[in-house]
């Protein structure tokens, strides 16, 4: 396939954008079964660049992706809107960044390192 296209996985997932030469190319989005999507760019068949991610639990992810994974700047926004906001590398939060967490108000004792290592873990 190559150009504009629609393709439909065995495992449910369903893409809908560009192709090049059969390889998820450029802009696109797709749904797996499971309720997860993704809208934004590809290269060499992963999301790769800006986009959004929203996960089966209603967690969503903005910012930027390189080879499937958060990487760059980026805002995880979890069900409960708790937002973690800054750098990621390889899909973990790094270096410096933000929380805002209703969490903080039950867990005054933690900090908020230990809020995100607690937290953070189940997305990825």
């Amino acid at each position: 396939m190559h150009g504009f296209g629609l393709l439909t996985l065995e495992d449910g997932t369903v893409f809908e954008g560009h192709f090049s030469f059969g390889v998820k190319q450029g802009r696109g989005k797709y749904k797996k079964l499971n309720g997860c999507t993704y809208e934004g760019n590809f290269r060499n068949g992963k999301e790769d660049g800006r986009g959004k991610m929203v996960y089966a639990d209603g967690s969503e992810y903005i910012g930027s992706f390189k080879q499937g994974n958060c990487d760059g700047e980026g805002v995880l926004t979890d069900h409960i809107q708790d937002t973690w906001k800054g750098q990621w590398k390889s899909g973990k939060l790094t270096g410096d960044g933000s929380i805002k967490s209703v969490r903080i108000l039950h867990q005054e004792s933690m900090t908020s390192l230990e809020l995100l290592l607690q937290y953070s873990h189940r997305f990825y």
